[in-house]
């Protein structure tokens, strides 16, 4: 479940590069799906409709049998098919005549869903290397600006990250699109081939038997034209030497039963019967002249067309050679675009390998980090508590710092008035012990007096300078 939950996770830390990658090869299979869908469903419509149709005989000719078609799309290639034959092609494409008669749009699907599944492979790279090159150039951006903790450095990843998501997660797209588009494209070479298959056995092995001539029929057919033709004329001109000697033989005999004289005149007009004869007997040896020289005509018509049957075998024979070069070629090339595309699938394969091995080696980096982070962050939080807890406790300081401030204010207070009221006690005792002294002279007393009034005034002074120090230490 991690496993699954870590693949999700990183399908959606995708930047918008990665979505819009993912959505155009989304959008390339769902447009293959489609087009091989409608493609394949066409040839399988006309599959079927050939195996609907019913025989039907040729003539009135019970032994030669062909299928009659509904289907306007089949009807049209057996009417191309049928008329190739009666002009004697050998040669039939078969195919060209089944791609000329289907839709051409169909044709053009058909093209476009073979190639689907390279588009799919190539938007799928280009995600990959978009990607990349945005990565790259975030995590240059990101090392040169520097950051101050880890926390900034791991919310300024997440944009390369994003952007490596995206890049893999393009090609997996893109692959697995290529393996469904190229599945589908089985199944529709499947179907075409299928129809192929059974229509063209169809027309080269069944139609084409029917309807295309042999040397023997094409020799049959010159043959009753001429005899034909001699035959008629021959008849025509035997049966005007019949007419003719019939009726000068009844000529003849009406003169010699006439009269004996008339024997003469029998015996001219026998000689021009004699001589009508001989006019039949030369007619008689011009259709054979005439037959003679259409023998000759058709020995050269008929070496002409040995000549013509060797260079068409002659000719048929070179193009299978071709036909056979051209297919060993083909099959050559075919197998070296496989080799090619078997060497294609291989380094794809290592180069996968490569990034999943880096893909890997990223993500240990990534926890490695994360887990550097997580304990760096206990660190500083660990820290912070301890410098709450010494706040507090400075706090707490303060307030016993005032306390005590307040405290020596009330003291230095009391201080103050203790002290001036021990010197206003001694002074009041020096002026009584002063006026206690017995007064021995004037001019002592005076003396005295002058003195005890400067001593008045000096500590007067004192008193004033102690009341000024108490209303400062007050105010403080």
């Amino acid at each position: 479940m991690s496993t699954i939950s870590n693949i999700l996770k990183s399908f959606l830390t995708q930047n918008i590069l990665g979505y819009i990658g993912v959505t155009l090869i989304l959008i390339v299979i769902c447009l293959g799906f489609i087009y091989n869908m409608r493609v394949k469903k066409k040839y399988e419509n006309l599959l079927n409709a050939f195996n609907e149709s019913e025989w039907i005989n040729v003539s009135n000719n019970e032994e030669k049998k062909e299928l009659k078609f509904l289907n306007s799309e089949l009807k049209a290639m057996t009417d191309d098919f049928r008329r190739s034959a009666i002009k004697g092609t050998y040669n039939i494409n078969t195919e060209v005549i089944i791609q000329k008669n289907i839709e051409k749009k169909i044709l053009k699907e058909e093209n476009i869903a073979n190639i689907l599944p390279s588009i799919s492979i190539a938007l799928g790279l280009i995600g990959t290397f978009l990607g990349l090159t945005v990565a790259i150039m975030t995590t240059t951006g990101i090392l040169s600006s520097g950051t101050q903790s880890m926390a900034d450095f791991s919310r300024s990843m997440n944009m390369p990250l994003g952007s490596m998501s995206s890049a893999f997660w393009t090609s997996i797209v893109g692959v697995i699109g290529s393996i469904i588009l190229n599945y589908l494209n089985i199944n529709l070479k499947r179907a075409k081939e299928d129809f192929y298959d059974v229509f063209e056995d169809y027309l080269d092995n069944i139609l084409f038997s029917i309807y295309i001539k042999s040397d023997k029929d094409v020799l049959t057919d010159f043959m009753n034209k001429a005899l034909g033709s001699f035959s008629i004329k021959l008849d025509e001109l035997f049966n005007k030497g019949i007419n003719n000697l019939v009726e000068g033989i009844n000529k003849n005999t009406v003169d010699m039963t006439s009269t004996f004289n008339g024997m003469n005149k029998h015996i001219s007009d026998l000689e021009n019967i004699v001589s009508y004869f001989r006019v039949s007997v030369m007619g008689i040896k011009t259709p054979i002249k005439s037959f003679g020289e259409d023998l000759e005509k058709f020995s050269r018509v008929s070496a002409e067309f040995c000549n013509s049957v060797n260079s068409t075998n002659n000719k048929f024979l070179n193009k299978s050679t071709r036909l056979e070069e051209s297919v060993n070629e083909l099959s050559k090339a075919i197998n070296d675009n496989k080799r090619e595309i078997n060497k294609l699938c291989m380094r794809l394969e290592v180069q996968s390998n490569e990034v999943r091995r880096g893909y890997n080696t990223f993500n240990d980096i990534f926890n490695i980090i994360k887990d550097e982070q997580s304990r760096n962050n206990k660190i500083i939080s660990n820290q912070i508590s301890k410098l709450n807890d010494g706040y507090r406790e400075f706090e707490r300081g303060i307030n016993k710092f005032s306390s005590n401030v307040s405290n020596m204010k009330n003291e230095v207070a009391n201080g103050i008035y203790y002290a001036l009221q021990r010197e206003t006690q001694e002074l009041s005792s020096n002026i009584v012990d002063k006026l206690n002294v017995p007064l021995r002279d004037i001019s002592l007393a005076t003396e005295e007096l002058s003195r005890s009034t400067n001593r008045n005034r000096e500590i007067g002074k004192v008193d004033s300078g102690w009341k000024k120090d108490s209303k400062e230490i007050g105010r403080c």
